[in-house]
């Protein structure tokens, strides 16, 4: 059995959407994948409604069914009530929070490891709320282990929301938060951010109604984590290290019912 830890960093929104947990682990026994499951959240239900504007989904936040969550067969869980506002210029803080978590959940899977002894074939970066094609991932996980190459999905961008690599790559890219600020320190990040706070400056200046449903005028730029990330991957992976999978690769789709 090759075994694959998945990674789930992020907000519960509907315990319903946790439903691909056990479904991945049967479908996985099926062709020799042992799934293991890696929790870091808040401890709280957010809503969906909200997923862009955090202090309105705190605002409206219920307490979290601990019970219900250990119910699923996790391999580890940690539950935290740190909740990362703003980062450190002030800037809606949802980005860095994400990658905390992202780099909380890989050392979750780093300390089962150090407990039981079980090394991981594959490490895979998801979230909660996710539906899985497995079909599709599948294959994903079945090249990985033939060719050993960081895989990630891009668009315009590398997207953050779904990756898979060995345990070493793995390590690299799920502790990007430690670069975090390295990163945005970069001439071409630094000359976004000045173009994007001069675009929202003057849409706020004329009008200061302005609609924002995905709260931009808080971030530096946009899209802040995707273009960062992609920096990070090309900056730190050559190219005979990676498969960049186009988006009819995509193995999840996100669910916000």
């Amino acid at each position: 059995m090759k075994k694959i830890a998945v990674l789930l960093p992020g907000i519960i929104r509907n315990y319903s959407h946790l439903e691909f947990i056990p479904q991945l682990r049967d479908q996985g026994k099926l062709d020799g994948f042992e799934f293991y499951f890696f929790g870091y959240c808040y401890d709280f239900l957010g809503s969906g409604r909200h997923h862009w504007h955090f202090n309105r989904e705190y605002a409206n936040k219920k307490t979290l069914d601990l019970d219900l969550i250990n119910s699923y067969p996790l391999s580890k869980l940690k539950i935290t009530n740190t909740i990362i506002e703003k980062d450190a210029d002030g800037f809606d803080g949802r980005i860095l929070s994400q990658w905390d978590g992202v780099k909380q959940s890989f050392l979750l899977c780093e300390e089962f490891t150090n407990e039981t002894s079980i090394n991981f074939d594959l490490i895979m970066r998801c979230r909660w709320d996710v539906s899985i094609n497995y079909d599709r991932l599948k294959r994903v996980l079945k090249d990985s282990l033939i060719d050993n190459k960081l895989k990630v999905v891009k668009y315009k961008t590398i997207t953050d929301q779904g990756f898979i690599g060995d345990v070493n790559q793995m390590k690299i890219l799920c502790k990007f938060v430690d670069n975090y600020y390295d990163v945005l320190s970069v001439d071409h990040f630094v000359n976004l951010q000045a173009k994007h706070r001069s675009f929202v400056s003057d849409i706020l200046r004329k009008n200061p109604r302005a609609r924002d449903p995905r709260n931009a005028h808080n971030l530096r730029f946009e899209p802040q984590s995707e273009s960062m990330l992609t920096y990070f991957v090309d900056n730190n992976f050559k190219p005979s290290h990676k498969t960049i999978l186009r988006h009819r690769h995509k193995w999840w789709e996100l669910r916000r019912d």
